[in-house]
């Protein structure tokens, strides 16, 4: 009986981590993708430039 009520907590334990962290984790990689096209903008990287060049 203690192993299934150890079972049932672990994953009552990695849902609550899963819940937790998805959205953390879901806003992080949007700011980064935030901050890298701020610095492209700001270094001058522009679609524009890109197709120019080829």
């Amino acid at each position: 009986m203690s192993k299934i009520l150890s079972l049932i907590a672990g994953v009552i334990a990695a849902g609550i981590g899963f819940v937790i962290l998805y959205p953390i984790l879901g806003v992080t990689l949007w700011i980064s993708f935030l901050v890298a096209a701020c610095l492209l903008v700001l270094f001058g990287v522009t679609s524009e430039r890109v197709t120019a060049q080829h």
